[in-house]
């Protein structure tokens, strides 16, 4: 018994841990291309904004991001000069220089505005103990191709990697071992990166592919920064065929303003149907999509996402009643969508009628044979339950830990087949289960491809119905 609590109260830190401190944050160079990618992660009802500052005496024109004015997450000025922090799971003490000054604050306005190239800011970095960076490690890139990593005890050049790519998550880089580390989403750029042609294309597929997907901890806001042309392209919940290009210096030529990233995108008609839903139920939220898709077809992001989202949100507030409406919708818009009907079936699923949730996922299945969603709820034909993860290959290994295994962390060890998803098949007798996956030794999430979870204490777990 002691085991077991143990166990749960070492998951439930390392939950706290995944939902707090992700992003991935990665750059190239090629002698003609600069690139930096960041994957920008959080719980997603978190607002994050651009802030731009024109150059004015001494001083370069900048951009920062992030959530609070205050405190961005970092930036990108008019010549090039790139910055971004990834916060560490546990604070590094600080080791003192007692000759130099500390500087209390965040230091990216400062590099920013002053700086042009990542040695200039090494040489700026090297007057101050940095003592607001015993947290975080810093990614800064510049036009030329050169980067370093900074903490406030440490940095690591360009020099010392001898490598034209470099790649920073959740983890501290010093003395670390690329066999050793367990980190999927670094693990996944760096092996992405090597020896390939610094292409947006490439960094887009890598943020998709490091990109978070849990209930609590996801991808809000994604982007690709090209340093030698001083632009950057945005992306949005880590929807990539949606893309927002800005160039610096014609945004700076506005003067100084806030711009809220998602205003840069169409509106989103989930937000608009979901205070109607809870207030006024899922009809007339139907009702409301029906008149503005006629009326406004423009003005707002009518994709299959946005319903989709809005149903799970009305499945997470336990109203699966008014969940299968929304899904129904979502369902006869696109009726050759594979998971308009899976997601249509696990409502169904949750209020009951198992029935009509087979017979849908039977339709998705049709439809894609490799809908993981309906392969999941759908036992095989050896009476067995399948989970399939396709988005981890570079991974190095993943545990299945749940409720139907008393939540060991070894009892059900993924193994990666010839095409490099991953997969574990379980005996499982009929009923509802909690689970979430242990990617390497301290990663846990939910499962990415299955929506359907629960919250039954401060975090989120993935919930499977065996029918």
């Amino acid at each position: 018994m002691f085991a077991r609590k143990f166990t749960l109260l070492l998951m439930a830190c390392c939950l706290f841990y995944q939902a707090t401190y992700a992003c991935t944050i990665f750059t190239a160079s090629d002698g003609k291309t600069v690139l930096v990618g960041n994957n920008e992660d959080a719980s997603p009802s978190l607002k994050s904004n651009l802030w731009f500052y024109p150059a004015r005496q001494h001083k370069h024109g900048f951009v920062t991001w992030g959530a609070e004015r205050k405190l961005p997450e970092g930036g990108m000025n008019e010549k090039g000069l790139f910055w971004d922090a990834a916060a560490l799971p546990t604070e590094i003490p600080i080791k003192r220089d007692a000759s130099k000054p500390d500087f209390k604050g965040y230091f990216v306005d400062k590099a920013l505005s002053e700086c042009t190239t990542v040695e200039e800011v090494m040489q700026l970095v090297g007057r101050y103990n940095l003592v607001w960076q015993q947290r975080a490690q810093i990614l800064v890139a510049d036009a030329i191709g050169d980067y370093a990593i900074i903490h406030a005890n440490y940095i690591i050049r360009k020099s010392d990697k001898m490598k034209p790519y470099q790649a920073v998550a959740n983890f501290s880089l010093l003395n670390n071992k690329p066999e050793q580390n367990q980190c999927h989403r670094y693990r996944t750029a760096e092996a992405m990166l090597d020896g390939q042609a610094v292409t947006e294309a490439l960094f887009k597929t890598i943020l998709a592919k490091t990109a978070q997907h849990s209930v609590d901890n996801a991808t809000i806001y994604s982007q690709i920064a090209n340093l030698k042309q001083c632009k950057f392209t945005l992306f949005q919940r880590h929807r990539f065929e949606q893309p927002v290009t800005i160039i610096l210096t014609d945004e700076l030529k506005k003067g100084a303003h806030q711009v809220e990233i998602k205003s840069l995108f169409p509106l989103s008609i989930r937000e608009k149907l979901e205070p109607i839903a809870a207030k006024q139920g899922a009809k007339k939220a139907v009702a409301t999509y029906h008149r503005l898709k006629n009326a406004e077809p423009g003005g707002y992001n009518f994709g299959e996402n946005e319903l989709d989202e809005l149903g799970f949100a009305l499945l997470d507030s336990g109203k699966p009643d008014q969940a299968v409406e929304i899904f129904a919708l979502n369902q006869s818009t696109y009726p050759e969508s594979d998971r308009a009907l899976s997601s249509l079936a696990q409502a169904y699923l949750v209020l009951g009628n198992r029935e009509m949730a087979g017979q849908l996922f039977k339709r998705a299945l049709s439809i894609n044979p490799s809908n993981l969603v309906a392969g999941l709820f759908t036992s095989q034909p050896d009476g067995k339950v399948t989970f399939r993860i396709s988005s981890l290959e570079y991974a190095q290994k993943i545990s299945l830990v749940g409720s139907f295994n008393n939540w060991d962390t070894h009892a059900n060890p993924f193994t990666k087949t010839a095409d490099g998803q991953w997969e574990c098949k379980l005996s499982l007798k009929p009923g509802t289960y909690e689970y979430v996956f242990l990617v390497g030794d301290n990663n846990w999430m939910t499962d990415p491809g299955n929506r359907l979870a629960s919250k039954p204490g401060q975090y989120w777990r993935s919930i499977l119905i065996v029918h």
